[in-house]
């Protein structure tokens, strides 16, 4: 038997999450409901305002409420497809697929655009770079991993382009010339740098590191401070549409409600759920003030649906935090596939106190 993580506190449900506790208690009232707003609307897949003859969404349904249905829901629920749906399904109903909260393609689970996205040609798209999304650069409103000469930087700033006889190395461009040459320091431009204090550390002729709050700089790499407390962010994550049998985390089809649970010795921290989206963003604390050498002991990460009845297991792994980390700065990490959970990816951020 799984144990159960303590459920979060749970923020103001969509008005599905109302409408479906109202069918579960008064199945009777529902089907009145259903039967009022067939009566009042045209079956899905007529042609009608709502779903134009061209097969696209007419600009009344894109800005209309996107918890109200674009087409209702036929006989058959579950009947919401590419072929009856010019927007996007939720719970078998056929919704705008041009709203932040019903975002999605003809036929496909909507998605709740979360963090600094929006619903853009149908899909939840970043519309600001920065440091909390970004641990390459920014180009515009994109972020790259910053790793290329012609788009170089890293922790969320405005990419640059390397000029001359230079590279990109680890985020920062320096010159060929002293990458070959500084074999006992580390390069911040042209220049060789002893690589062994906190604001231009390291080795090998590798661009120089700043070693940020918490940290030394340690025989050319940056070292924790142990007992200096730093604060467990976590930032997003990308989880799976559905779950390892095919199937929708949800009864009505639609995405899942993601939360994260992070337990290291005996503290336990978790996010609000993200209602809808397989790509939940959070920043959140979820361990705040924790020392240094507490967080390098092997933390437990699990990320769970939030559902009525019983949440499903999204997936989860281990974490083993180095002293690279504690940097202030986004980093990725990824969960294997397991018996019980999906793959999936989640970012976070160790920020010093």
């Amino acid at each position: 038997m799984r144990t159960r993580p303590v459920r979060p506190v749970r923020p103001v449900r969509p008005a599905r999450r109302a409408r479906d506790r109202l069918v579960a208690v008064a199945p009777t009232v529902g089907a009145l409901a259903t039967a009022v707003v067939l009566a009042l609307a045209p079956a899905c897949g007529s042609e009608s305002p709502a779903m134009p003859a061209d097969g696209g969404v007419s600009d009344d349904a894109a800005l209309a409420d996107p918890d109200t249905a674009v087409n209702p829901p036929g006989p058959d629920a579950g009947a919401c497809s590419a072929a009856t749906c010019a927007g996007c399904c939720r719970d078998g109903v056929c919704l705008s697929g041009a709203t932040p909260t019903a975002c999605g393609k003809p036929g496909q689970a909507c998605e709740s655009c979360s963090g600094a996205t929006d619903c853009v040609d149908r899909a939840c798209k970043l519309i600001a770079c920065g440091p909390d999304n970004c641990a390459g650069c920014c180009r515009g409103a994109a972020c790259v991993a910053g790793d290329k000469a012609t788009e170089c930087g890293g922790a969320g700033q405005a990419c640059v382009e390397c000029e001359g006889r230079s590279a990109c190395n680890a985020g920062a461009c320096i010159a060929i010339s002293c990458q070959a040459s500084c074999t006992s320091g580390c390069c911040a431009g042209s220049a060789c740098n002893p690589g062994n204090v906190a604001t231009a550390c390291g080795k090998g002729g590798n661009a120089c590191t700043v070693c940020g709050g918490g940290r030394a700089c340690v025989a050319g790499a940056c070292a924790v401070d142990p007992s200096r407390p730093f604060d467990l962010v976590m930032v997003s994550a990308v989880v799976p549409a559905t779950n390892k049998a095919g199937a929708a985390w949800d009864l009505g089809g639609g995405l899942p409600d993601p939360y994260a649970v992070v337990k290291v010795g005996a503290r336990t921290g978790q996010t609000l759920f993200a209602a809808d989206t397989a790509t939940p963003t959070w920043g959140a604390v979820v361990l705040a003030s924790v020392p240094a050498r507490e967080l390098q002991a092997p933390i437990t990460l699990e990320l769970w649906d939030d559902d009525v009845t019983v949440d499903d297991f999204l997936g989860g792994c281990t974490l083993n935090l180095t002293d690279a980390v504690f940097d202030g700065a986004l980093h990725n990490g990824s969960c294997a596939a397991s018996t019980t959970g999906a793959a999936l990816t989640y970012t976070y951020k160790l920020v010093p106190k």
